[in-house]
Parts: structure tokens; sequence; C-alpha cells
């Protein structure tokens, strides 16, 4: 084995540190690591809660089914969030609206016989496309856009003027 030269330069071996040592420089480095792992820590949950990195976030609620399922007369109950809407088809055009009554938020039900909508909550009625006709209300059930391409309807959440 041979030895390195004398002269100016020395080769320096670390001794094992422990927590309790007095001497400052060991106990001074892992007290920064400690703090740079944590305040890394806090940088990772922030830019999650934030967003940033990850998974994308979730957009809003949308429903989608094929056209086919949707023969021409149907309407069909889906839920678009937490909310009930019909989806009705008419020749080639379809329709999305919302089943929440526009004066206390109670399910509508659309009555064949009568060809309108009744509230249960208040006995008020909509007619065929929604607009009040009895009862207390005042706003039509609003409407929701649908998109058809590739033989695909999608209903958004978004809730049309």
């Amino acid at each position: 084995m041979t030895r390195p030269p004398d002269g100016p330069e020395e080769t320096r071996v670390s001794e094992p540190f422990s927590i309790g040592e007095t001497g400052g420089t060991p106990r001074r480095a892992f007290l920064k690591l400690l703090a740079g792992g944590a305040a890394g820590g806090v940088l990772v949950e922030i830019l999650a809660v934030a967003g940033c990195g990850g998974a994308a976030p979730e957009g809003p609620p949308t429903v989608t089914l094929p056209l086919e399922d949707l023969p021409p007369g149907t309407r069909l109950v889906v839920m678009l969030g937490e909310t009930p809407v019909e989806v009705r088809r008419e020749g080639e055009r379809v329709i999305a609206r919302s089943l929440v009554c526009t004066h206390q938020g109670c399910t509508v039900k659309w009555r064949e016989e009568e060809n309108r909508y009744r509230c249960p909550c208040q006995e008020a009625y909509f007619d065929a496309n929604g607009q009040p006709l009895l009862g207390p209300v005042s706003k039509p059930l609003p409407e929701f856009p649908v998109t058809i391409a590739a033989g695909v309807v999608t209903v958004a959440t978004t809730l049309q003027d």
C-alpha cells in the first residue's frame, strides 16, 4: 500500500456524530437538514392544496351518454353533480333541464298525463318548456348546455341564461 506524500494536502475523516455533541457543527448541520426537510414538506403541501403538481383537479361535473340511448320523445333523469336533470330528445334536438324548483328547491316531476311538471312542495306547475304556470313560482326551470358530437350527448354544468 502506498502512502500519500507528506505535504499540505490532508485527508479528513469525519467522525460519526451524535445529536448531543458539543462541537456544534454536526448538530447544526442536523438541525439545518431537519428544518429544510420540514420546510420542503410544507411547500409540497401548499402546492398540492393550490393545485400545483400531482393529478389535475377535477373539472365541473358533466354527463355523457350515447345518442342512441335517447330515442326521440324519451325523457331520462340523470344526476349532474347533485342536481337532478331531465335529458329529453325532440327529433335531433336534445334538451337538458334542471328538475329543481326555482321557488323552494324541491324536485319537480314530469306528469305525462297533464303534459307539465309539478312541484310537490307548493303545488306549483311548469309547462312542457319549463315555464311557470301556476303557484308561487316566477322563474322557469333552468336549462343546461348540451353538445352532440360523434353520437355522444354531453350535458355541462353551466346554466344557460
